[in-house]
């Protein structure tokens, strides 16, 4: 029964924060109030970012606990993103491995070959000023180039995330991340997330999410997952009148 998670990050930044904070420990709020303000000045500026598309590429392998690959599964889409909220996806390919063997999958398989969790994941409800006081925070490194935040609930939650964030010391802008979830729902025995982000014309958008998952449901099913999430071929010069002919005809 595998089991296979995406997560949708919140994490577009932009507008540069001038001031580069001094060492010392009362720092760390300096440090997460340029952060909340990047994400504030970036989710205003995200209103005016219409009609762009992209490409997410999903390569998911499914293996015994021992490590032996026993499934896999390739998914190409063409992401139409309307508005910061809205999108439809057109899917370009999608091939599966079992048995030792690669085979097209048709569409009427999609439904139950595999099951996706999509749980939101909001940047800014961490860095907020309200958000932080259910975390606890660590300045782990600050260096000319680099600040790394350590995040963790101050009590553990399924649907909050624990791990460290490192932003560009000039700017604040996201470069990476590394989650864990603060609490494991039941049948979950771990799962790490890495994220690698960059930034296109000032602002930050995700190239690769990394989710590996170990899952253990007694008598049911036990297995590892590991799924890798790529996005490229960002394009926002999309004639808004095609655009809106092929998000017309998506779900």
């Amino acid at each position: 029964m595998p089991v296979l998670f995406a997560y949708i990050f919140s994490f577009f930044f932009l507008a540069p924060v001038h001031h580069f904070p001094p060492a010392g420990d009362t720092d760390l709020n300096l440090h997460l109030n340029s952060v909340y303000k990047r994400y504030l000045d970036e989710e205003s500026l995200k209103k005016n970012i219409l009609r762009y598309t992209f490409d997410r590429k999903m390569d998911i392998k499914e293996s015994d606990e021992d490590g032996t690959l026993k499934k896999q599964r390739k998914i190409l889409q063409r992401v139409y993103q309307l508005n910061a909220k809205e999108s439809r996806s057109q899917l370009i390919s999608n091939s599966k491995w079992e048995d030792g063997k690669w085979e097209d999958v048709k569409p009427e398989e999609n439904k139950g070959d595999h099951k996706e969790r999509k749980m939101k994941f909001e940047f800014g409800d961490i860095f907020s000023p309200a958000g932080r006081k259910d975390y606890s925070f660590e300045l782990i490194r600050q260096d000319a180039e680099t600040v790394v935040i350590g995040v963790k609930p101050k009590k553990p939650d399924t649907d909050k995330f624990k791990g460290k964030f490192w932003f560009d010391a000039k700017n604040y802008c996201l470069v990476k991340a590394e989650l864990q979830p603060s609490d494991l729902r039941m049948g979950l025995k771990s799962l790490n997330t890495y994220i690698d982000l960059k930034q296109i014309n000032g602002v930050t958008y995700p190239v690769k999410i990394i989710n590996k998952i170990y899952v253990s449901v007694f008598l049911i099913y036990t297995g590892k997952i590991d799924q890798v999430i790529y996005y490229d071929n960002y394009k926002f010069d999309v004639d808004d009148k095609s655009f809106d002919e092929v998000y017309s005809k998506l779900k």
